[in-house]
C-alpha cells in the first residue's frame, strides 16, 4: 500500500509543535489545552489519511484485478478459439441468409422456405458448442418465420376458399414482408424476424461496430499526432 508520506510528515510536525507548546511553555492551563488542540486535530487527520490511503489501495487492487481478468479473457487460448468460431459461424450464416433472401425475392413465399430454414438450422447446430442461448435466441425467430411460411404454403394446398384460407394467406404475406424488412399495407414490420435486424445481431456478436469505431479513433489519433509533429 502506498502511503501519503508528505501528509503524515506535515501532520506529525504540527502535532509535535502543538504538544511541545502545551507541555513546555509556561502558560495557563487553558492556554495549554488550546495549544494541544492542533495536536488532536493532527492525530485525527492521520487516522483519516490512513483510511483514505487504504481506500485508494483497495481501489487500485480492484482496478488491477479487472485488468487482469480483461487480459485473461481477451488473450486466453479459449477466448481466441471462441472468437474464431464466432467469425466462422457468422460468415456462413450470413452467406446462407443472403442466398435465402435472393430466393425469396425471386420466388416469393413458397414451401421452399422449409428447406431454406433447414439449411440455416444446420449451420447453427453445427456451431452449437460455441453459441450461447442468448445468441441463438436472437437468430431463431428468422428461422421460425421461414418455417411458418413454408408450413402455411403447404397447408394452403388443401385449404378450400373461405375465411381460414384468407387468414392463412394474410399471415404468410405478413411474415414474408417482415422477413424481407418491407412494410406491407402500412403495417409495422416485426423486427424480431427482419433480416436486417438478424444481420445486425450477428455483427454485434463480433463487435464489428465497436471494432470499426476503435479503428477510426486510432487512425484519427495517429493522424493528429503526425500533424502535430509536422
Amino acid at each position: 500500500m502506498t502511503y501519503s508520506w508528505p501528509v503524515y510528515i506535515v501532520l506529525a510536525i504540527v502535532a509535535a509543535i502543538s504538544f511541545g507548546t502545551a507541555l513546555f511553555l509556561p502558560t495557563a492551563d487553558i492556554l495549554r489545552w488550546v495549544s494541544g488542540v492542533p495536536a488532536l486535530v493532527a492525530l485525527i487527520g492521520v487516522v483519516l489519511q490512513i483510511f483514505r490511503d487504504h481506500a485508494q489501495h483497495e481501489k487500485a487492487l480492484a482496478i488491477q484485478r479487472d485488468q487482469q481478468h480483461f487480459i485473461l479473457g481477451v488473450t486466453s487460448h479459449m477466448a481466441n478459439v471462441a472468437f474464431d468460431k464466432h467469425v466462422e459461424f457468422c460468415e456462413k450464416y450470413i452467406s446462407q441468409m443472403q442466398e435465402t433472401l435472393s430466393t425469396l425475392f425471386y420466388e416469393g413465399p413458397t414451401k421452399k422456405c422449409l428447406e431454406l430454414a433447414s439449411k440455416l438450422a444446420d449451420i447453427r447446430l453445427s456451431f452449437r458448442t460455441w453459441l450461447t442461448s442468448e445468441i441463438q435466441d436472437k437468430i431463431l425467430p428468422f428461422e421460425k418465420a421461414l418455417v411458418k411460411i413454408g408450413a402455411n404454403e403447404q397447408l394452403l394446398k388443401d385449404l378450400p376458399g373461405g375465411t381460414e384460407r384468407t387468414e392463412t394467406v394474410k399471415e404468410v404475406y405478413d411474415i414474408f414482408s417482415s422477413v424481407l424488412d418491407i412494410p406491407r399495407d402500412g403495417r409495422v414490420v416485426d423486427v424480431q424476424v427482419a433480416s436486417g435486424r438478424i444481420m445486425d445481431n450477428l455483427q454485434a456478436i463480433l463487435g464489428v461496430k465497436q471494432l470499426v469505431q476503435l479503428r477510426i479513433a486510432l487512425v484519427d489519433k495517429a493522424v493528429k499526432t503526425l500533424e502535430g509533429k509536422g
